[in-house]
């Protein structure tokens, strides 16, 4: 994947095994709406085998952490990560620094972050 400009975003996922999975066309349907454009979409398995991780790389570049969670939410990820996400979200900036940096991850394998 090419590297991500300044005016775009990752948007990370969590489609757990019993949640509906959006079609691409609902999911730009959507983000349309909220003003931005699905650049390129990524799915893969999750480590632990019963759902799957979504990386939306999107334009414009949302302008905050609240945002993004607004943007996982409208991509169908799992609420109550993203309700854990959330409540991050609005004291990222109280935070150390390296946990503002890493405060919005999909948990690869156990012990581990990606």
């Amino acid at each position: 994947m090419k590297k991500l400009t300044d005016r775009e975003a990752l948007i990370k996922v969590d489609w757990d095994a019993d949640s509906e999975k959006l079609t691409r066309g609902l999911m730009e349907w959507r983000l349309r709406r909220a003003g931005f454009r699905i650049v390129r979409l990524i799915t893969r398995a999750s480590p632990s085998g019963t759902g799957t991780h979504l990386v939306a790389r999107v334009a414009p570049r949302p302008e905050s952490f609240e945002v993004v969670v607004a943007l996982q939410l409208l991509l169908g990820s799992d609420p109550m990560r993203e309700a854990c996400n959330l409540r991050r979200a609005v004291r990222v900036k109280t935070m150390p620094k390296w946990t503002r940096k890493h405060v919005n991850v999909l948990y690869m394998k156990p012990g581990g972050v990606k």
